[in-house]
This record gives structure tokens, C-alpha cells and sequence, in this order.
């Protein structure tokens, strides 16, 4: 399956299930490893959503064995895996040491095992669905209809050019498209920044996406405006029309799914890094 690697930066700590603003990645098959029983690496007062997890998962018999399976890191400045030149690497499978990351990296492998876990737990709904289970409001529906939209648009571009479903090539250019709904802004502002939406989205004429290039200058993007003050649900920044990192990093897993691809949060923390790609971001781009 083609890696999907897409930064989203943050470093606000666990909220609504998500740690930080987070990467993405292809889903791991998950195997069982043999050996010890691992131990928790963490007390409660470390991570308490995490230990809460891990209690809850194995009262319902779930094993710590299935749960060290590693979790994914972004590789900041090419010092964070063995190999300096990959994006991102898997850490900590199988030694031992279960890791807050190794139980949330479980449940978004399990979603459906745990989501009614995590959501007693949080007290409230997981942050990326994108239904409210409201029948009094529309708001969800139209939203899904949209990015359904979206995606018959880019699946028909991308059959026309004879690449086969759910290969390589194909699941790229699904990715870089959905990336770049999330990205862009409103008409309007693409409007008053053409030059720059143009270098920005050059990705989607290089995959031979310029339909769909145009068709985000004409009907704009789901991009947010900038609000730190409340943490949303992926549903309501985009009612809102609000939020930053960890919203986005909510509403791009949530499309990317519903596009049928198969994301996972990576756990970084980019504030904390001398990484260049992250401050040429900070510098250059107005969409950013």
C-alpha cells in the first residue's frame, strides 16, 4: 500500500485522542509477536486516557502482546530511525516496553473494538467522524456529501488515465488530491493569490490532476482559519469554518478514510525540532 505521508504540525499534547498535530502513514498489518509479557513504560499520571485504554482493553481481553506493536514516528531532522533518509519509522514493536503511543496506535488499528471505550473515556464523540448522530441536522450530511463528491471527481480522473484501482500510483494521487481539498482555501483568497495557489498545488499538474487543480480554483478548498481557543471535533471546525493543527489532522484522516485509503496518526512534535522542511513551511507558504 503506498505510504501516505502528510505533515500536519502541531505539539498541543493529547487532545480529543490525537496527540499533537500529527503525519500519516500507511496502516500496518498488525502480528503477534512472542516473548515476555511487555511492561508499561508509563504511569497514569503520564498519560491518563492511555493507561485507561490499556486497562479497559485488557479486561475485555485484549493482550499486552497485541498491543506492542510499535507506533509510527516522524523522522524530524533524519535522527529519529536507524535510516537518516526515511520519513518515518516504526518504533518499539515487539521490545517489551508498551508505549502510550503503542495502546492509541492499537485503537486506530481496532477503531470499531474501541471507539465506545475511548469515547467513555473522553466524554464525548471521536474527534474525526464525521456524523453527529443528530437527525435534526443536515450539516453532517452535506459535508459527507461534498467529499463524496470529491472523490468520484478524482477517481474518475484517475481511471481515465488507466491507473488500476487501489495500486500505488493510484492511492497517491487520491491522497494528494483529498490533501489539497483540506488545504485550500475559499475562491476568494485563491483568487487574490493565484501565483501562489498554483506553486502550491503544482503537485496535482505533476500527477496529471489539472482538472481537479481547476476545479479547487473555482469551488475553493475546506482549509480553516486560524482559532487555538477551543479543541473541535473535525465535524465542528468545519462547521466553524475554525481550528488549526490538531482539527486539521482530525478532518484529513476522517477524508482520507472516507476515501477509502487507510490513514494512521504519527507521533511528532515539530516545535521542538531545528527541521527545515518545518521552518520553509513557517516562512514560505501563505496556505500554510
Amino acid at each position: 500500500m503506498f505510504p501516505i505521508i502528510l505533515y500536519l504540525l502541531g505539539g498541543l499534547g493529547l487532545s480529543a485522542f490525537a496527540s499533537g498535530c500529527s503525519s500519516f502513514s500507511q496502516k500496518k498489518t498488525p502480528s503477534l509477536p512472542l516473548g515476555p509479557e511487555p511492561l508499561l513504560s508509563f504511569t497514569p499520571r503520564e498519560n491518563f486516557l492511555a493507561h485507561q485504554l490499556f486497562r479497559k482493553l485488557t479486561q475485555a481481553g485484549v493482550t499486552p502482546q497485541q498491543m506492542n506493536q510499535g507506533y509510527w514516528q516522524r523522522n524530524f531532522g533524519g535522527k529519529l530511525c536507524e535510516d537518516s533518509s526515511q520519513t518515518a519509522c516504526l518504533k518499539g514493536k515487539g521490545d517489551a516496553k508498551l508505549q502510550p503511543q503503542e495502546i492509541l496506535e492499537y485503537c486506530l488499528d481496532h477503531e470499531k473494538q474501541c471507539r465506545g471505550i475511548i469515547e467513555d473515556e473522553l466524554q464525548r464523540p471521536l474527534g474525526w467522524h464525521l456524523e453527529d448522530k443528530d437527525f435534526s441536522t443536515v450539516f453532517d450530511v452535506e459535508i459527507r456529501k461534498k467529499i463524496d463528491h470529491v472523490v468520484r471527481f478524482l477517481e474518475n480522473i484517475i481511471e481515465r488515465q488507466g491507473i488500476k484501482k487501489g495500486s500505488a500510483a493510484y492511492q497517491e494521487r487520491l491522497a494528494v488530491g483529498l490533501t489539497m481539498l483540506v488545504s485550500m482555501p475559499e475562491p476568494k483568497m485563491i483568487a487574490e493569490k493565484y501565483q501562489k495557489f498554483l506553486s502550491h498545488t503544482q503537485p496535482l499538474k505533476e500527477l496529471g490532476l489539472e482538472e481537479f487543480q481547476t476545479y479547487l480554483a473555482y469551488e475553493g478548498g475546506l482549509r480553516l482559519i486560524k482559532n487555538l481557543e477551543v479543541e473541535k471535533t473535525a465535524l465542528e471546525a468545519l462547521k466553524t469554518g475554525t481550528g488549526k493543527c490538531t482539527e486539521i489532522a482530525k478532518i484529513l484522516y476522517a477524508i482520507l478514510k472516507r476515501g477509502g485509503l487507510s490513514p494512521t496518526f504519527v507521533w511528532v512534535n515539530p516545535w521542538f525540532t531545528k527541521d527545515e522542511e518545518f521552518q520553509k513551511a513557517l516562512r514560505g507558504d501563505p496556505f500554510y
